[in-house]
């Protein structure tokens, strides 16, 4: 019996100083440092 899956999980990030950049701005939504998050801070703040 094979213990492997019968899948293949595929990483988002293959090459690291190649796709990590692309990565963050997809995830992240740019330079963490310039994000405005006053919305995240009040809906915290609303909701707790």
């Amino acid at each position: 019996m094979r213990k492997e899956p019968s899948w293949r999980v595929e990483r988002p990030i293959k090459d690291l100083e190649r796709d990590l950049p692309a990565w963050e701005l997809a995830t992240l939504g740019g330079e963490p440092g310039t994000m405005d998050i006053s919305a995240v801070n009040r809906a915290w703040a609303e909701v707790g």
